[in-house]
This record gives structure tokens, sequence and C-alpha cells, in this order.
């Protein structure tokens, strides 16, 4: 349900666009999924997963993500990004640990995202050299939470979004 509703949601996004734009699903592979949508004039890959641990004190929660975007018209590559199911405290940054590495994530609304492409490319490298993958967070209403994702299948679905843009 939660792949169906990201699809869609990235669906009338590109449906908003001027050229028409049509969502594949690369794959699934392991605990990641990947996935392009051909926008006529350039490319949006992505690979997305959801946890397989989610801890906190909340009574209700949103959808939970964690997905790398590649865009080809804005020559953007590798874009870490991850969506709690909630609204984040202002001017906290996220937590991210890989197997004991950690980076920090600023957040805007209920995303977060590394603060350059220089840590984005850190974090790629370490999620492919990795086994899980750990995040933390506050609310905005002060409640910690922990998601916690397997890396199963993230080199593989990584390289089908790199080959989907790259043409590779």
């Amino acid at each position: 349900m939660r792949l169906v509703i990201l699809a869609l949601a990235v669906a009338a996004t590109a449906a908003a666009s001027p050229a028409a734009a049509a969502v594949s699903r690369l794959g699934v592979f392991d605990d990641w999924q990947a996935y392009v949508v051909d926008e006529g004039k350039g490319k949006i890959c992505y690979i997305h997963s959801v946890p397989k641990k989610s801890e906190g004190n909340y009574s209700r929660r949103g959808e939970v993500f964690m997905q790398i975007t590649s865009r080809t018209t804005d020559k953007v590559a590798n874009e870490v990004s991850f969506t709690a199911g909630y609204t984040f405290k202002d001017d906290v940054p996220v937590e991210l640990q890989i197997d004991g590495q950690t980076f920090k994530l600023f957040t805007k609304g209920d995303t977060a995202w590394a603060f350059d492409g220089q840590a984005d490319t850190a974090i790629v490298r370490a999620m492919i050299a990795g086994r899980e993958l750990a995040v933390r967070g506050i609310s905005s209403r002060n409640t910690r939470t922990s998601d916690l994702f397997s890396l199963k299948g993230f080199n593989a679905a990584h390289r089908a979004s790199q080959r989907a843009c790259d043409g590779r």
C-alpha cells in the first residue's frame, strides 16, 4: 500500500509538469524498490524502502520511508531524503546512523535531507557498504522516534536506478 501511495504521488507530480510522464517500477530488490519517471525531457530515478521497525510514543503517524533520488533535468544525483510521517521539530537535525557511522540531516515539514551533495554521496557510500540504517528524529510535539531500515537489496536497487538515469 505504501508503495502504491508513493508511486501515485510521484505520478501526480509528474503529471502536473508540462511533459507527460510515465512511472515504471524497475524492480523489487529484497527490501528496496527502484522506480523511474520519464518526463520526456529528463528522468527522475529513485529507490525507496520502508522501515523494518519503528519505535516512539506516538498515537498516529503517516507513511515513513527512506529514498534516494536522481533527477537528470536538474543534474541531481543520489539525493538522500527521509519522510517521517509527522512534522519535525523546527531547527532540530535528524540523526542517521549506518553501521556506527553518524550523519545529520536538516528538516522541513515531514522530510529530512542531507545538507549538501557531498553529504549525499557520503551517505550513499555508507549505505552501499552497510547492513542497516537507523533514523532518529523528534516531532513538533517532542515525540522521539527511531526507525530501522534494512540495507538488503540496496546495492542492486541503486545500480538499477543509476542505469535507468545514466542510460548505462
